[in-house]
């Protein structure tokens, strides 16, 4: 996608979905860690990745993007925290608050639903 087009059409949705949290610039190779590792942290609780979450690595190639030295932590609070997304369908969320609810115990996650 072009960066005009990113700015124009994606990004103003990505930032009205993320409320008040403000963005960084990432190098490749630590945007790809952060993918990854999130993904693997949701697998851990029983979420399974984005059906588009392969296509969106292909993004990255195949070089070798040099090495990330940041860590990333998941959650809020150092508990599981679960933002509804913009085109996840109500059903979905209440899917996946169950499976928080199966994998961390009722009031050991955060999540939010608007």
């Amino acid at each position: 996608m072009p960066l005009p087009e990113y700015e124009k059409v994606f990004k103003p949705g990505i930032v009205k979905s993320h409320g008040d949290y403000a963005f960084t610039k990432l190098k490749p190779a630590c945007a790809l860690k952060l993918i990854t590792g999130a993904v693997e942290y949701s697998k851990g609780l029983g979420i399974n990745s984005h059906k588009d979450y392969h296509s969106l690595k292909a993004i990255f190639g195949t070089k070798k993007l040099g090495i990330c030295w940041s860590r990333y932590r998941y959650g809020k609070d150092k508990m599981p925290y679960y933002v509804k997304g913009p085109n996840e369908s109500t059903a979905d969320a209440n899917n996946i608050v169950k499976t928080l609810e199966k994998s961390c115990g009722a009031g050991n996650f955060h999540f939010r639903l608007s």
